[in-house]
């Protein structure tokens, strides 16, 4: 039987796109792994309880809808003999790239062995802001197709290792020693861009935070619908989704009200843009990144740090 190639996107929406110019089966890889409790062995029953859990208390996101979504995708990614290559479509954004490792280690715990292809827009001139694959005409989809990457043994087990360490409990592991290869050259990019999750040690907010509340200072959006949607079309290198951002609007709600038709920051809103006071006991929740818990680190942005509590 004549072998063919695989496809794997991050955002399911490519599928369209792609389909116009690249041959073979396509499939997403449908997870939100830069956010909640995560487990190195993705597929495991524990793996697929915790996650499940997660989603459904956080986003609302119910089991059967997971295990319809996600675990189909592990079925097929068990059963790779069939390709005669992979090819990976992830954006440049701390989402999609967590993602990326989380599926490489995946490849390498169950010894794939198929040359594997990495398509992926990296910016050029700003490395600090994200671009979504999504976004691109054909013909630059196209072009970033037939200049891909295919990666090395080193990368692979770089990938596999910035996995284990994102479920460690220890996320400043992250950043010793020198955590990237020729093609994962920008790992340590997203890799502080995780880092500045962590709750400012002077405000209490992390960068993401700050970031949407000097958004509404500057911006004042006259409707929610406004506001989440400008939040989305800014440049970012999280590349959060519209579930992750209107839940984010809600916990910020805090520091902003609705006045004189369009939304501005309330007093407790521009101390925390001014850093003239921590909300950290205000904010302070469950919320986990891989095995650790956001709030038991405080971000040091003088010394680009973590601070263990």
């Amino acid at each position: 039987m004549k072998k063919k190639q695989l496809h794997i996107v991050g955002n399911a929406q490519l599928i369209e796109k792609i389909s116009l110019f690249a041959n073979g089966e396509k499939n997403s890889w449908n997870e939100l792994l830069c956010q909640g409790p995560t487990l190195e062995d993705i597929g495991s029953k524990e793996f697929v309880n915790v996650r499940k859990k997660f989603l459904n208390d956080t986003y609302l996101v119910k089991e059967i809808e997971y295990e319809q979504d996600f675990l189909p995708e592990l079925d097929i990614l068990k059963n790779t003999k069939k390709y005669n290559e992979i090819n990976l479509w992830f954006a440049y954004d701390l989402y999609s790239q967590i993602n990326l490792v989380a599926l490489v280690s995946y490849f390498m715990e169950n010894k794939v062995n198929v040359p594997i292809y990495l398509i992926c827009n990296i910016p050029e001139k700003d490395k600090n802001n994200g671009a979504r694959l999504i976004s691109l005409k054909e013909k630059e989809l196209q072009q970033l197709y037939e200049n891909k990457i295919q990666l090395t043994e080193d990368d692979i087990e770089l990938a596999n290792l910035i996995w284990l360490l994102y479920c460690g409990n220890n996320p400043q592991k992250l950043t010793q020693g020198m955590l990237s290869t020729k093609n994962f050259e920008y790992a340590h990019i997203f890799i502080q861009a995780h880092l500045q999750r962590f709750p400012s040690i002077k405000s209490g907010l992390n960068s993401i935070e700050e970031n949407i509340l000097t958004f509404i200072h500057k911006e004042h959006p006259t409707t929610h619908k406004q506001l989440v949607e400008k939040v989305l079309l800014k440049p970012s290198i999280y590349g959060y989704n519209k579930l992750q951002i209107i839940r984010l609007l809600d916990k910020l709600s805090i520091f902003y009200n609705f006045k004189k038709n369009y939304y501005q920051l309330n007093q407790n809103g521009l101390l925390a843009i001014h850093k003239e006071k921590n909300f950290y006991r205000e904010l302070k929740d469950n919320m986990c990144y891989g095995g650790t818990q956001k709030y038991d680190f405080l971000y040091n942005e003088e010394t680009h740090n973590l601070l263990k509590l």
